[in-house]
């Protein structure tokens, strides 16, 4: 197969030192290397320790507002009965 110098030997890539062509392997490199993180992240799952501990967190959060708002309209009661 010819490249573009016409000669048989297949360089698939440059093999020079330029600045150009170290920055098209840096390009390509910080690619690969977010594919793989952004893969590693989408198969990675929490502790159930941390999943738990949310999960009480978020369930007292609404405890405490249906509290918060229960409290809050028996105290308007009480004010309009005055």
């Amino acid at each position: 197969m010819e490249n573009k110098k016409g000669n048989e030997k297949f360089i698939w890539r440059e093999n020079d030192e330029s600045s150009s062509t170290l920055l098209k392997y840096d390009l390509e490199a910080s690619h690969w290397v977010r594919a793989f993180k952004s893969a590693e992240r989408k198969h990675t799952s929490a502790p159930i320790g941390e999943t738990f501990g949310t999960i009480g967190l978020v369930f007292g959060l609404i405890l405490n507002l249906i509290i918060l708002i229960i409290l809050s309209l028996t105290q308007l009661i009480r004010y309009l009965r005055k």
